[in-house]
């Protein structure tokens, strides 16, 4: 059965988690098949079937995908999150499948840190000091892994007790905001979905973990306007398609790229149209397929033109990751909220800094949002305290 996109119903994911993935997919009128690596509760509700593997790795992908090839007849695929340490296992998955999304060479060439930066300073996009060398002197450097996603690796630079690194590049700490931009690229237009603030959560070995993010962040009219210019630049250079993210720091009323996710990003889940008010609005995996008709477009020497979406076409709205201050074990027959999601199985352990699921929050406000994620936060660490079996608010 084919539809408006002219593909298949069934559709592979592959991504570290992919829950995410699966519920836009369904949205948008597809019938998902996951690999992840966690195949949690929702996913299996979510997918025709889910499979968990160790990592994302050629090893441990190949034959899962090509057992799932074989029984499904599926084709085409839907990468997301974890390929930024596996970049070479995209390069083995498109020999035997058509990927929706940023072929392998845009995705690797975004992961290579020094071409990034040096393609910034190229288009004098301002960015935090940057270098490929431990710094000499005793400021404020953090160490990042040179493949790294959501925070990890991320390390105080301590210059007489750290080792160099070959894997690592050192950037110096903006003490400002962290924020995003949600896009959807074209051969000839970036249109930005609207812009986020995120969080991290320093846990016993990483200090800067990805925790959070929700949408509707407060940004001046001028900065979204440079932002948007500097995202065209990048889409152009990249020839970037689809949905993506572009991680900024906000320090004294300016901004500072950090990086750009050439994949679906998280905050993509925070602009799914949901409840009658936000119907007229089409699903975003929609969005992001629309614009891959254009992949085979012949590039022009003109930058691409930017829309910037009403923010007002999607509902307020907040994702948490929970992560686990203790070791612990999921209660039996625990009822989960509606509000959480990647939802473990009862009798699952979690170890200490270990995530538990996350948690969705969308209301009228974005004021309220903040506040109803750190209720809800509070909620999923008593279950896992306590060992209660039952959830005893609404949320």
């Amino acid at each position: 059965m084919m539809n408006q996109f002219s593909l298949p119903a069934r559709l592979l994911v592959v991504a570290q988690s992919g829950r995410m993935l699966a519920q836009l997919l369904r949205n948008a009128g597809f019938a998902p098949v996951v690999v992840d690596c966690f195949a949690d509760a929702d996913t299996v509700q979510l997918a025709l079937e889910a499979v968990r593997v160790a990592d994302l790795s050629v090893q441990s992908l190949r034959p899962v995908l090509a057992d799932l090839r074989a029984r499904y007849g599926m084709m085409h695929l839907v990468y997301g999150s974890g390929f930024e340490f596996h970049t070479d296992s995209l390069d083995d998955l498109r020999q035997d499948w058509q990927l929706l999304g940023n072929p392998p060479a845009v995705f690797g060439r975004v992961q290579d840190r020094k071409d990034f930066f040096r393609l910034l300073a190229m288009l004098a996009i301002p960015c935090p000091e940057t270098v490929f060398v431990p710094p000499e002197d005793d400021g404020d450097w953090l160490q990042k892994p040179l493949q790294g996603q959501g925070g990890r690796g991320i390390v105080h630079h301590r210059p007489r007790r750290q080792a160099d690194r070959a894997d690592c590049y050192w950037q110096r700490r903006l003490d400002g905001t962290p924020m995003s931009l949600t896009f959807v690229a074209a051969a000839d237009r970036v249109e930005v979905l609207g812009f986020n603030r995120q969080w991290t959560m320093a846990l016993d070995s990483q200090p800067f973990r990805f925790a959070g993010i929700a949408n509707r962040a407060v940004i001046s009219a001028e900065n979204r306007r440079l932002l948007c210019i500097w995202l065209g630049r990048l889409a152009a250079a990249y020839h970037l398609r689809g949905l993506g993210s572009l991680d900024f720091m906000l320090l004294d009323g300016c901004c500072h790229v950090l990086e750009i996710n050439a994949r679906i990003p998280a905050s993509a889940q925070l602009y799914e149209p949901t409840g009658r008010c936000f119907s007229h609005a089409p699903p975003v995996f929609a969005r992001h397929l629309q614009t891959l008709r254009s992949a085979g477009s012949a590039l022009t020497d003109s930058l691409p033109v930017y829309d910037l979406a009403d923010e007002e076409l999607y509902p307020a709205a907040g994702y948490q990751i929970v992560f686990a201050e203790k070791a612990g074990r999921i209660p039996e027959a625990v009822v989960w909220p509606e509000w959480v999601a990647d939802r473990p199985f009862a009798g699952a352990i979690v170890g200490k800094d270990q995530p538990i699921c996350s948690i969705i929050a969308r209301e009228a406000e974005q004021a309220q949002v903040l506040t109803i994620l750190r209720r809800r936060r509070q909620f999923v660490e008593n279950i896992l305290m306590t060992g209660s079996k039952k959830h005893a608010i609404s949320g």
